[in-house]
């Protein structure tokens, strides 16, 4: 259902956008192929190589904890940061009971 209404938001919104801004939306979107992390085949990913190249800090969020779905992805990135760019630090936010 959430994948669904993430979908029709998108599809509102680029219709709802002026030319300029639909421009904005389709030169900023990529495909994503996989969120397998058993998938290491980064070749869908390498478009983050130019925009974090240089960077020392990258935040993964999620829309809602133990979302599966996000989980493997994020698990796919943060490969693909650690082999490919060279990231070495992973920071989780946690609780102190």
């Amino acid at each position: 259902m959430r994948k669904h209404c993430s979908i029709l938001v998108l599809v509102f919104l680029y219709y709802s956008c002026l030319n300029d801004e639909k421009e904005i939306i389709i030169n900023n979107t990529f495909k994503i192929e996989s969120i397998d992390p058993n998938n290491e085949n980064f070749s869908d990913l390498y478009f983050l190589k130019s925009l974090l190249t240089g960077k020392r800090i990258v935040f993964l969020g999620e829309s809602t904890h133990g979302d599966g779905s996000t989980i493997e992805a994020k698990i796919r990135l943060i490969k693909f940061l650690h082999q490919e760019l060279d990231f070495n630090v992973v920071a989780f936010e946690g609780s102190t009971v």
